[in-house]
C-alpha cells in the first residue's frame, strides 16, 4: 500500500512593490515526488489583485541527475486590476526544475513557469505569464528562504502586456 502524509506549509514572497501569499498542502503519495496543492493571493502597490490555486504533481531525479526535480501541472488566476473593465482570469500549465547545488550548504536554484493560451483564459484576459527564477536556502527541514526575481504579466482586450510584477524579491517557505 502508499502510505499517504499531509504537510502544511505558509509561503511569503515579498518585494518592493508586491506581495504574495500562498497556503500549501503536499501530500506525499507517490514514491518521492507527491503533489503541492496551494491557494494564494498576489497583490501590488497599484492595487491589482491575482488569486489563484494551483495543483503540481513532482518528480525527483532524472537518470543519475538525482539533484534535480521536476513538477508539471495547473494554476488557475483571477484577475482583478485597477482598471475598468479589465477583470477576469485563466487556467494556465506550467512546471518547475529544481537543481540542488553540488556544495557543502544545502543550496537550489528554481526556475517555475506558466502560461495561458487564449482558450483557457476569460472575460478581459487574453493570456497571463509568470515566469520565477529563484536560489533557495534550507534553514532546516521545516523553513526554506529565497531570493529571485519574477515577471507576472497579463494581455488584456484594452492593453497587451500588462505588468503586474518585473521584480526582485525575497520570500521565505515554512512547513508545519
Amino acid at each position: 500500500g502508499s502510505a499517504q502524509t499531509l504537510a502544511a506549509g505558509l509561503d511569503l514572497r515579498l518585494s518592493n512593490e508586491s506581495a504574495e501569499i500562498t497556503y500549501l498542502l503536499k501530500t506525499s503519495a507517490f514514491y518521492s515526488g507527491g503533489a503541492d496543492v496551494g491557494a494564494g493571493v498576489f497583490f501590488n502597490e497599484d492595487d491589482d489583485w491575482v488569486p489563484s490555486i494551483s495543483w503540481v504533481v513532482s518528480g525527483q531525479g532524472l537518470g543519475q541527475v538525482k539533484a534535480l526535480s521536476y513538477g508539471v501541472g495547473v494554476k488557475a488566476y483571477g484577475l482583478f486590476v485597477d482598471k475598468p473593465e479589465q477583470d477576469g482570469g485563466a487556467i494556465a500549465i506550467g512546471g518547475h526544475l529544481r537543481y540542488l547545488l553540488p556544495v557543502n550548504m544545502p543550496i537550489a536554484v528554481v526556475a517555475e513557469g506558466f502560461t495561458s493560451p487564449k482558450i483557457t483564459s476569460f472575460n478581459d484576459v487574453d493570456n497571463i505569464l509568470e515566469l520565477r527564477l529563484s536560489a533557495e536556502f534550507e534553514v532546516n527541514q521545516a523553513a526554506r528562504a529565497y531570493i529571485g526575481y519574477r515577471s507576472l504579466e497579463a494581455d488584456l482586450d484594452k492593453e497587451s502586456n500588462y505588468e503586474l510584477d518585473n521584480s526582485l524579491h525575497v520570500g521565505v517557505r515554512l512547513t508545519f
